[in-house]
């Protein structure tokens, strides 16, 4: 696994501002839904694939802690990459984050 240290992972976009902060690369608010919708394809029997059972049971508090799932940002990062200041932040995801997804089926939202 990368260890980022103090560095925005957005620093070659250029503008860094800010403390240094964690970000989750695929939301909170996206794993809780997507957890929610496998949950209730499996409850009415359809097939989410391995992936998704892993994804629901595993605790969520296990998903939100994955360091995979997290990149480093400035505040000014953070606000565009999370959307916050209208602006998009388009970056690339990294192995972790990528393995991350992979492992419970989450390809799409990268």
């Amino acid at each position: 696994m990368k260890h980022w240290g103090s560095e925005c992972f957005a620093r070659s976009k250029g503008g860094c501002s800010g403390r240094i902060q964690a970000a989750h690369w695929i939301s909170v608010q996206t794993l809780r839904g997507r957890r929610a919708n496998y949950r209730i394809a499996i409850r009415n029997g359809r097939e989410v694939g391995e992936a998704g059972r892993y994804l629901v049971d595993m605790p969520i508090e296990g998903l939100i802690a994955d360091p995979r799932n997290g990149i480093p940002l400035c505040d000014h990062h953070h606000a565009s990459f999370d959307r916050r200041d209208g602006k998009a932040l388009d970056l690339t995801p990294h192995t972790d984050v990528r393995e991350f997804a992979a492992e419970y089926g989450l390809e799409d939202l990268l």
